[in-house]
């Protein structure tokens, strides 16, 4: 054949060079092999060069050169080089991987072309028609890739991505836009593009699935985010995220992106086996047992030598969770759930020493996989939302419905349904990342000093029902949450004109996902607390020494407890995990405290974000209509967020100092306190908690102090700075003591013990707020504000605070002995062996009875304890309130009852053994009462209120009282209370002598209620009966409602009975007359 050859200086010559050059091929076979200033070996295309008349390789012939060389299943064998060639053959030359030799051809033309840009509009044509051909063969080889059935077409995708990524990223994407856009012209459509991505997206996620936190794929991750920079491969990334069946919620982590998401040190089930701790901290546990703080909450260290049956229940409970024990009473066995379900607390509380010290390497390690999962996962989503408002859109609509269907994950479960039920949700690791990445989205507008962009969310995006598509909204469910302010019956709520911003939605979806991740994983690792602290109990059991299978079996199941609660400590205290949360909730209470004061409100406007700051004032304005919308998990959030910290990590609190706790302390003294604006008593109790959270000391008596480093002022020094300085700290306790009542009297739904148990923080804010100086003036000032409207219409803040302490402080001391009286009755029993004649069954119950028992005293002890200390050193500076007609009989009522039963006869019904586990103090109460009653001597009103108390005093009770003073160790006040005695008994015998001269008053004189000689009568309007003005005034404190019908009444509204007050005074004269001419 008469082959055609090229001149050197002509334009085909120039093309054949580039394409020798780029491609690695030629026709030929006699070639010089000197292309310009290269000497190199080339593959010859034999069948090509011997059907063709030309010796070189032009565009016409280039296609077919292309397609031949790309089917060449040995590449090597065809290549021809000189005799002396002495260098290393380039890669490209032999390569046989289609779509990795035509994207490094790519490369080089694409850079050629970049060079060359200014040059001859010829030669860029012919650079472009060799880019299109490379393009058109690559789509053709995705599209065909049975064309290449010797090739792994996909994989080569994937390579191409993975070792290019980092060093070609323009190229990498470049290429592959041209090679979407070259398919979608051949009428290839986003599904059909779908389908041919798909296999490629499978390989991906198989190597996504053998990724650890540790050992992240990085290959897989850095493919998806050059995936992610494409449109349509971006588009398909995330299709292939979405389960077809979207209402289980544990099939989005079977998908890709919940693949990625599901990479965590924490197990992929609830029953799962953790890979970190059980293999290198094994020595860690043994110290942890070593480092527990036991201060049981439960009655179990009895040290009653003879309960097999009562361990091996225990045993049983703490090992399956299951009980076989029966109450034979149905309803004293809901009652004692009911209340038991407020008691169980955490009992130990392990110290950060423990972990710190013996597995700080384990968990800096595990903290930085987190945060490097997190960063590169944040990457990813951050690209794919910017890729294109598509897919952006899907990518929404993929968070808002794995949110969604997984929302039931907040539930409160026990250890044992939450196993049962992993399956149906994702794991604990999935939904902590997906709060993660949140977080991290929502950083630009959360962070310190940006409230410009914080202050543009909208809170009427929670209630779309409807439209969700032209209004922007991917979070679908919100509109059935329950919120700040309930809306009346067909009340229509507030609701944006135009679309929601990203930010608006950004912030409700974190705070969804924080529901059903963070606040999940706190109620688990507090469940787990628990069981560990129980399983430490049993261990010092006779049941537990005595049996090895016992203790074997049981030592394998406190290990693995133990690992879960390291594992899940530590996923949630990750350090920049903490921050981010940190940040997102002073941002919140910053926006809830703004959108208060956005008062400018109507139904004409186009949005509702409060869009400008403005300063808060006291009075507070009127409640908004936004706050209908704004959802009750946003407080709830912050409660848990500083729930975790103040159990498992009080010193993280300083960390950001006052920038991160005044805005959260100002929400708190904001919302709490008005149950205009949170009209949830529950949730109102809860953010009084949330304060006790942040005090400088512990809340919580059962927290070790080690938690708080006490002796070092630097852990504490800026939540000390925070009560101190805070421009609002006047406010602080009207606010507390606004809940503290408002538990009482919201006339909505709360239990009678919960009450009690949502007052104890409250005491302890209390307890610290009176020993700062202008805190305890605050407590004075409310006092004097009382004293001067007792008989106000509506009763003021303190006094009413004044009723309830009273009442809080009868009730549970009185409940607490006489529970510590039928715990020794139960006691003496088992002891003298009356029990062991009982069928097995009754023995049980009783066991059960015995710790129910325990467990209500201890409770009722407590909080006893708290209220007679905040009556000690309240009456320290405030006295004439107690000392009011209203108030002084019930006050001298109540301590005359309690000091007779604590130092009189009946003390020794209290005698129980390891009273300290009940924390049944009485010295430490006596003590307190004759404090009490020290400081209140100075009022003659008072010690006349003492002495006619005919229930409980007698001339013997402060006699009885100083002997025991002097045994326990109350010297200090025994001269004090000497006096009050004498004072007492001097007014004892005046009252006796003025009770036997008034004795026989007419009936219409006595008040109807108390059966005492009115002093001050009044009618009350509805039911037309008459009173004394001090006892109406007192029953309307805790009720305002007449006692006899029902109906509304306030003090402003009753009557005086002058006419009636005239007769008594007159007969009472008349009395005294006669005695004295007597």
């Amino acid at each position: 054949m008469n082959c055609i050859s090229v001149k050197s200086n002509s334009l085909d010559f120039r093309i054949n060079q580039l394409i020798e050059d780029v491609f690695k091929f030629t026709l030929n076979k006699n070639h010089e092999f000197n292309v310009g200033s290269k000497v190199q070996a080339l593959i010859y295309l034999e069948e090509l060069a011997t059907t063709s008349e030309k010796l070189f390789i032009d565009l016409e012939l280039l296609e077919h050169a292309l397609f031949e060389r790309l089917l060449l299943d040995n590449p090597e064998s065809h290549i021809i080089k000189p005799k002396e060639f002495d260098k290393n053959i380039d890669l490209r030359t032999t390569l046989n991987e289609c779509i990795i030799y035509l994207f490094e051809c790519y490369k080089d033309l694409n850079q050629l072309h970049t060079v060359t840009s200014n040059g001859a509009a010829e030669w860029i044509k012919v650079i472009d028609d060799i880019i299109k051909l490379i393009i058109r063969n690559s789509a053709t080889a995705l599209k065909q890739p049975d064309l290449y059935s010797s090739q792994d077409i996909h994989q080569q995708v994937i390579n191409v991505f993975s070792s290019n990524i980092m060093t070609h990223p323009e190229d990498l994407v470049t290429f592959f836009k041209l090679v979407t856009e070259e398919m979608q012209d051949e009428d290839v459509d986003n599904d059909a593009l779908y389908s041919l991505l798909e296999p490629i997206l499978i390989i991906i996620q198989k190597d996504l699935q053998q990724g650890t936190i540790l050992i992240l794929p990085m290959v897989a991750i850095n493919t998806l985010e050059a995936f992610s920079k494409i449109p349509e491969f971006a588009m398909a990334v995330v299709k292939h995220s979405i389960p077809t069946t979207k209402r289980m919620g544990k099939l989005y982590a079977d998908k890709l992106l919940g693949t990625i998401f599901s990479i965590s040190n924490l197990p992929k089930k609830a029953d799962g086996r953790d890979d970190y701790f059980d293999k290198a901290s094994i020595q860690t546990l043994s110290h942890l047992l070593q480092h527990y703080e036991i201060r049981a909450k439960i009655l179990l260290r009895l040290k009653l030598s003879n309960l097999v049956d009562y361990n091996r229940e225990m045993y049983t409970v703490w090992v399956t969770g299951h009980s076989n024990f029966e109450l034979s009473n149905e309803t004293n066995k809901a009652n004692v759930a009911a209340r038991d379900a407020m008691i169980m607390t955490p009992i130990p509380y392990l110290t950060t020493a423990a972990t710190d010290t013996d597995g700080s390497i384990i968990c800096k390690t595990l903290w930085s996989g987190l945060e490097n999962l997190s960063t590169r996962l944040h990457r990813l989503i951050l690209s794919l939302l910017k890729c294109s408002p598509e897919v952006r859109n899907e990518l929404l609509t993929w968070f808002g419905e794995c949110i969604e269907y997984n929302i039931s994950r907040k539930q409160l479960w026990g250890n044992m349904l939450q196993t049962m039920l992993s399956d149906s949700h994702i794991s604990d690791g999935f939904a902590l990342n997906l709060c993660f990445i949140l977080l991290r989205l929502c950083e630009p507008f959360i962070k310190p000093g940006n409230n410009s962009k914080l202050l543009k969310i909208d809170p009427t995006y929670c209630t779309v029902d409807s439209d969700f598509v032209s209004k922007k909204v991917h979070l679908r469910n919100l509109y059935s949450e329950t919120c700040l302010i309930p809306v009346e019956e067909n009340e229509k709520r507030l609701l944006a004109k135009g679309e929601f911003t990203f930010i608006t939605e950004c912030f409700f979806m974190t705070h969804s996902a924080l529901e059903l991740g963070v606040r999940a994983c706190v109620d688990r690792l507090m469940n787990l607390n628990q069981d560990i602290g129980r399983m430490q109990e049993f261990m010092h059991t006779d049941r537990f020494a005595q049996n090895q299978d016992i203790r074997s079996i049981f030592e394998d199941k406190l290990q693995s407890q133990l690992i879960k609660y390291l594992s899940l400590r530590t996923t949630l205290l990750e350090p920049s995990f903490i921050s981010l949360l940190g940040d997102f909730h002073r941002a919140s209470c910053t926006w809830l405290v703004q959108l208060l004061l956005d008062t400018e409100q109507s139904d004409q406007r186009e949005f509702y974000a409060p869009l400008k700051y403005r300063n808060l004032n006291f009075p507070l304005p009127e409640p908004p209509n936004t706050l209908k919308c704004v959802p009750e998990f946003v407080f709830e959030n912050l409660c848990t967020y500083l729930l975790l910290l103040h159990r498992f990590s009080p010193s993280t609190l300083e960390e950001k100092g006052t920038e991160l706790l005044e805005p959260i302390l100002t929400a708190l003294i904001v919302f709490m306190g008005s149950n205009k604006l949170v009209r949830n008593p529950h949730l109102r109790a809860r953010l009084a908690e949330c304060m006790g959270c942040i005090l400088p000391t512990p809340s919580d008596h059962d927290i070790p102090e080690s938690l708080y480093n006490a002796n070092n002022s630097l852990n504490y020094f800026y939540r000390t700075k925070l009560f101190n300085e805070h421009p609002y700290r006047h406010k602080i306790i009207p606010s507390l003591l606004e809940v503290f009542v408002g538990i009482e009297m919201t006339g909505q739904s709360v239990q009678f013990e919960q009450k009690f148990n949502y007052r104890r923080p409250m005491y302890n804010i209390m307890d610290y707020l009176w020993t700062l100086t202008d805190q305890k003036q605050v407590f004075k000032d409310l006092a004097a504000e009382a004293e001067e409207n007792m008989e106000a219409m509506n009763p003021p803040l303190f006094l009413r605070f004044v009723n309830i302490l009273m009442n809080d402080a009868i009730f549970l001391l009185d409940e607490a002995l006489s529970n510590m009286a039928q715990l020794r009755q139960m006691q003496n029993a088992h002891d003298n062996r009356e029990w062991d004649n009982m069928p097995i069954n009754e023995r049980d119950q009783n066991m059960q009875q015995l710790q129910h028992i325990g467990m209500i005293a201890r409770f009722d002890n407590i909080l006893g304890m708290n209220t007679i200390t905040t009556l000690e050193y309240l009456t320290e500076e405030i006295k004439t309130i107690f000392c009011h007609s209203t108030m002084v009989d019930r006050i001298a009522a109540m301590l005359n009852y309690f000091l007779l039963h604590l130092v009189g006869p009946k003390k020794k019904n209290f005698k129980v053994k390891d009273k300290n586990e009940y924390k049944f103090e009485p010295a430490k109460i006596v003590r307190k009462i004759c404090a009490i009653y020290v400081n209140l001597s100075s009022s003659d009103k008072f010690c006349a209120a003492v002495s006619r108390d005919g229930r409980s005093y007698s001339p013997q009770l402060f006699e009885q009282a100083t002997n025991v003073l002097v045994r326990i160790g109350g010297a200090e006040i025994l001269q004090d209370l000497h006096v009050l005695s004498e004072r007492v008994a001097e007014l004892a015998n005046v009252q006796m002598t003025e009770e036997e001269i008034l004795a026989e008053a007419p009936d219409d004189y006595l008040d109807p209620i108390m059966s005492t000689l009115m002093t001050d009568p009044v009618v009350l309007p509805s039911s037309r009966k008459t009173v004394d003005r001090s006892t109406i005034a007192r029953h309307l404190l805790s009720d305002q409602t007449d006692p006899f019908n029902r109906s509304p009444l306030t003090m402003d509204m009753v009557l005086p009975n002058t006419d009636l007050k005239r007769k008594i005074e007159e007969w009472i004269q008349e009395k005294r007359a006669k005695t004295k001419e007597a």
